[in-house]
């Protein structure tokens, strides 16, 4: 199954919300995110507030790209649970899906968000690698809570993965686990359709390829890089075709950003 790879460190949430809508609507491949998302101050969404220690992924597809997923939101969460899992296992108990949300033993370490648009679907997670108390203490606690947090306040509720992992585990080295679990199960391809990788490399090798690249790290592959670079330039068409038709004016992510920073 193929999938369009596009990595974004640096990125605002403001923007990466806005491009994931837009290729959830009007594009009909299917989609990998990864990102470091870039804020001026923390944010809160609706379950976990959002800050630099944040990483955030998400699948883009459809129910014909993904048949195993199902069509509803439920069959779709136990879908990313068994596609998440093999990054988590090593790190304390390992990952596992208690209603919503992706935790460690009964701690939340990922919340989940869904967005659905006939047989396309985006699926977005915050992984927890690290969160500031400050950013802990803008949520308040919602009147709807799932049963297994059992009335803890945030601190007790919500878990860092660092300090849950090993010690020598690094963030990039969960965030290229977490994208080898992605590649696990589809086949990367470029510019064209063209596969990214054509020597044989698996999952592993593959995201520690792709994020190294992304991140602009020495010894990075030019090709790489382009592709990279082509999966970005088609994501902004995508997302400027799409506002255009809305309101006849093409929306760049400058605009986006400077947006967002109003908000």
């Amino acid at each position: 199954m193929r999938a369009r790879v596009l990595l974004m460190p640096g990125w605002t949430l403001f923007e990466q919300l806005a491009v994931e809508e837009s290729l959830m609507r009007s594009s009909q491949e299917m989609w990998l995110l990864l990102s470091r998302p870039a804020l001026p101050a923390p944010c809160t969404g609706g379950t976990v507030a959002v800050d630099e220690g944040i990483t955030l992924t998400s699948v883009i597809g459809s129910t014909l790209h993904v048949t195993d997923a199902g069509r509803f939101p439920p069959e779709i969460m136990r879908w990313s649970e068994r596609l998440y899992k093999p990054a988590f296992a090593r790190i304390g108990s390992g990952m596992h899906l208690l209603e919503h949300d992706y935790c460690i033993g009964q701690q939340k370490i990922g919340g989940n968000a869904q967005a659905l648009a006939r047989d396309r679907w985006v699926h977005h997670t915050s992984w927890i690698w690290d969160i500031h108390p400050s950013s802990l203490r803008l949520l308040t606690v919602p009147p709807k809570t799932p049963a297994y947090r059992e009335e803890r306040d945030h601190d007790s509720f919500v878990a860092r993965v660092k300090d849950l992992a090993p010690a020598a585990m690094s963030r990039g080295r969960l965030e290229r686990q977490v994208l080898a679990a992605m590649l696990s199960q589809f086949e990367p391809v470029g510019e064209g359709g063209q596969p990214l990788f054509e020597n044989g490399e698996g999952p592993n090798e593959m995201a520690t390829s792709l994020w190294d690249a992304a991140l602009g790290l020495p010894g990075a592959s030019r090709f790489l890089q382009a592709a990279l670079q082509a999966a970005r330039t088609a994501a902004e068409q995508v997302h400027a075709e799409s506002s255009a038709r809305k309101s006849n004016k093409v929306v760049s992510l400058a605009d986006l950003q400077a947006a967002g920073s109003r908000r």
